[in-house]
């Protein structure tokens, strides 16, 4: 188990976690400078904690985050890092969210593991929030039009939705400009100004990653030097959906 330090931050993590910490805190693939203060914010797709921990600083004790993980190994780190950082307006919930409620079996990171799943209505019901969601974040491995499909009437009132999509922009689009969402694609231009900032205020972390990248996961080097542009060779893209008021 290693700790990542981040201004202020700890998050306890296994190597395996170390790219999405990198693509929160390096990268802002999820764009957390877009959260204000008092946000109601979801977290699909928590991990361990990553965009949460730092949702939670930004959005300050007068907001709320609802962090969704259904992986066992993933939110038992998540509770950890939430507690470890005193993250006292996150709402953890083990669950996988869906289209309807059931079971599922996923295959991931070389695991197989079964998990409940439910809609987003019934989990906002069960938590008893009834404000607007303001920020979404969403990274839920496909599944994403199945929810935007089944939950828009809470999903549509969102100001931001930074997704991973893989392979469902298409379909994501046409459910979502109905709605006046314009879509941002994360380009070399952003991936380039977030380097260059942390270059300058965290060095030791930038050649720190270089390092372990370049001998680890040589791939998020090419994705980097390539900006993430949209290719058919790439089975996900990263991108933020904001509503035009």
């Amino acid at each position: 188990m290693e700790t990542f330090r981040y201004q202020g931050l700890e998050l306890r993590h296994e190597d395996i976690h170390y790219l999405f910490l990198l693509e929160v805190y390096v990268l802002n693939l999820y764009r957390a400078n877009l959260l204000s203060k008092n946000d109601l914010v979801l977290d699909a797709g928590a991990g361990i904690g990553e965009f949460t921990v730092l949702a939670s600083r930004k959005i300050g004790p007068g907001g709320r985050i609802i962090a969704i993980e259904p992986d066992p190994n993933d939110y038992e780190l998540l509770q950890l890092n939430i507690k470890k950082n005193n993250c006292a307006n996150v709402i953890p919930i083990k669950i996988g969210l869906g289209g309807n409620t059931g079971e599922r079996r996923m295959e991931f990171r070389g695991r197989s593991y079964s998990f409940r799943v439910d809609t987003l209505e019934n989990i906002l019901e069960k938590v008893e929030l009834k404000k607007r969601i303001n920020f979404i974040k969403m990274d839920i491995e496909g599944f994403e039009t199945e929810v935007l499909s089944q939950s828009i009437d809470i999903i549509k009132n969102a100001d931001t939705i930074a997704i991973e999509l893989h392979n469902t922009k298409e379909e994501v689009d046409r459910i979502l400009s109905k709605y006046n969402f314009h879509f941002t694609l994360i380009s070399k231009r952003i991936i380039y100004y977030q380097l260059f900032k942390n270059l300058i205020l965290h060095p030791r972390l930038i050649f720190s990653s270089y390092r372990r990248m370049k001998r680890q996961n040589s791939h998020l080097l090419s994705y980097t030097a390539k900006g993430l542009e949209y290719s058919t060779n790439y089975d996900f893209l990263h991108g933020t959906y904001r509503r035009n008021k």
